[in-house]
């Protein structure tokens, strides 16, 4: 009943401001903004979403899909990933910048049960597990720096920590990167659908998280970051 072409660079551009074709995308929520009113009263959302292979994408939700998208589907940065799908979509640029526009025909599905987009929530647990929700205009930001020393902690508070019994979370360490540990490599093989790394078996690479066969995997970085501070030395390990 429906065929699907993927769409790369080219394909989108030619696209633009072209809405006899219309196009859906896939990928994690990453970012929320408030809710605006724009020139002419109208009333919109802007997104960030991740892609499947790393491309953050603006969107923006016109009208009612802006004003009910957080109610409706029950966003909470504490409970994500969320994959969402959105369904014929607009394609314009503004500044330079691509944007997916809703239109009357948008739909919008947030986590479907389905082995896809099951196997995108496992991958972006790790990658993009909790939104950010932008704050109105006229809220005054944390700056970089003040950022920077929110939940810190010093190399020997994160090796001595209790992780099981600790909150989930981000912290920040501040340190001096002395070498970049390359006896493990610096890149692996990953499946295109959760990224986690696969071998071939009998010259074909096989995923056994989601089950399914690569012909081409994925080139992904993986630099281990030897890191140190006044406390001590660690490694971080930095991804894609």
């Amino acid at each position: 009943m429906n065929s699907f072409q993927f769409a790369g660079e080219k394909l989108i551009n030619s696209r633009l401001e072209n809405d006899s074709i219309l196009t859906d995308i896939v990928g994690c929520l990453a970012q929320v903004g408030d809710v605006e009113t724009v020139s002419g009263g109208f009333r919109k959302r802007d997104l960030e979403i991740i892609s499947d292979y790393s491309v953050t994408c603006k969107v923006t939700l016109w009208g009612e899909v802006g004003e009910r998208f957080i109610d409706e589907h029950k966003i909470d940065q504490d409970k994500g990933p969320f994959i969402i799908i959105f369904t014929s979509m607009r394609i314009k640029k503004y500044l330079g910048v691509v944007n997916f526009a809703t239109t009357s025909a948008t739909k919008v599905y947030v986590n479907l049960k389905h082995p896809y987009v099951s196997s995108l929530i496992e991958r972006f647990s790790c990658v993009c597990p909790r939104v950010k929700f932008l704050e109105p205009i006229g809220v005054i930001r944390k700056t970089v720096k003040d950022e920077m020393f929110e939940n810190r902690m010093t190399i020997e508070q994160l090796m001595r920590a209790d992780w099981l019994n600790e909150s989930k979370g981000y912290i920040t360490i501040m340190g001096v990167i002395d070498d970049i540990d390359t006896q493990y490599g610096w890149y692996y093989l990953g499946c295109k659908g959760c990224c986690r790394k696969i071998y071939p078996t009998e010259g074909v690479y096989t995923c056994d998280s989601c089950d399914i066969q690569s012909d081409t995997p994925l080139t992904l970085y993986k630099l281990r970051l030897v890191v140190r501070d006044e406390t001590g030395v660690t490694t971080c390990v930095v991804l894609h």
